[in-house]
């Protein structure tokens, strides 16, 4: 039995062979790389590595360098090992892809375009912010040097704008974010049309950008122009009308208009219906957000309950030793203190104090 078992491991060795080197290249490398492209689509990942891998030893087989091949190849793999978490090997795939562009006199486009915004959207996540940074303006500076501009659809060209601007908002560079992100408001408003609900997160953005920049007045208008294309339109998720009408509140607490603000923020919670049981960062925020109030309104037992709950939906998220779910705690301590209770607001200190300590530990 052992004897024919090796048999069929050895036939089956030739026949990989045969398939990678034996046969036309191309057409091996047709085969496996939509094998591989539609497992990732199905997100069978492990499965579909094995193929584009295969696709990738296929295009390094060819007579005459394909670079487009291999970079699809490569582009692949790179998406996959993403996928399965391995973001060393994810990120190294990325910087094959991103050497092979920079070394050709004219690489394809809409390749490059695909590449370079997957990679900053990758670095993002990773919060290695400086990156994400660093590529996207690679990539604008690239289609600007080459005079692609006009080869990349308005669309794809405002979102650049917007994922620049979302970078520099993430660093805290917030003059830099608004010009980035005032022209994809521009951009993606002549595109689309100025009701779109295209505009919802290019707006809620914007209107960000102006709170960090303490133009309150700019940010409200901007965040209730929002709101007006999503009550207008019943495509709009209720956890993005939710967000708005959190900047909006935001925005108007910078007014020291709190009742409206408090308004706004009740509003957002019935959207997101917290007795579903779903936790939400936007619903920690705005139990964060209505607890800040309470205190300005002189209702300091409403604002211990709110922080109660922002303080366990951060628990829920992100889990007990979070860094977000401490600073809540201590918060709620500062309540506590700030209402009388001392005992409590000692509770809560030490409880912080065990929390880190477990991480030291």
């Amino acid at each position: 039995m052992h004897k024919y078992t090796g048999l069929v491991q050895g036939f089956a060795l030739i026949f990989l062979f045969l398939f990678m080197f034996g046969c036309d290249n191309r057409e091996s490398w047709d085969e496996s790389y939509a094998r591989g492209q539609m497992l990732y689509r199905q997100n069978r990942y492990q499965e579909a590595l094995r193929h584009a891998s295969v696709s990738l030893n296929a295009a390094r087989h060819f007579e005459d360098v394909d670079h487009y091949r291999i970079l699809q190849s490569l582009y692949l793999l790179a998406s996959i090992n993403d996928q399965l978490k391995k973001h060393e090997t994810a990120d190294h795939f990325y910087s094959r892809c991103l050497f092979m562009i920079r070394d050709l006199d004219q690489a394809d486009i809409q390749q490059t375009y695909l590449i370079y915004r997957d990679y900053s959207r990758f670095l993002h996540r990773l919060n290695d912010i400086r990156g994400a940074l660093a590529i996207n303006a690679e990539l604008l500076e690239y289609l600007k040097a080459h005079r692609h501009r006009h080869q990349i659809t308005p669309d794809k060209l405002g979102q650049l704008y917007f994922d620049q601007a979302l970078y520099y908002t993430a660093y805290e560079k917030y003059e830099s974010a608004l010009n980035y992100i005032r022209w994809a408001v521009r951009i993606l408003e002549n595109h689309y049309g100025s009701t779109s609900p295209q505009l919802i997160d290019p707006l809620y953005l914007l209107s960000t950008v102006y709170y960090h920049l303490g133009n309150y007045h700019l940010g409200r208008q901007t965040a209730e122009l929002g709101l007006e294309i999503a009550g207008n339109r019943h495509n709009v998720s209720k956890q993005k009308e939710a967000r708005l009408l959190m900047i909006a509140a935001r925005n108007m607490r910078g007014q020291k208009a709190v009742l409206t603000a408090r308004n706004h923020y009740e509003k957002a919670l019935n959207l997101l219906d917290p007795s579903t049981g779903v936790y939400t960062p936007e619903l920690e925020k705005i139990y964060g957000g209505l607890s800040e109030l309470s205190l300005i309104l002189n209702e300091p037992l409403k604002a211990v309950s709110y922080q109660i709950l922002a303080a366990n939906t951060s628990e829920a998220l992100w889990g007990k030793t979070h860094s977000n779910t401490l600073r809540q705690l201590v918060k709620l301590s500062d309540l506590y203190r700030h209402t009388g209770d001392e005992e409590k607001a000692l509770r809560i200190e030490y409880e912080v104090r065990q929390r880190i300590s477990s991480l030291i530990n």
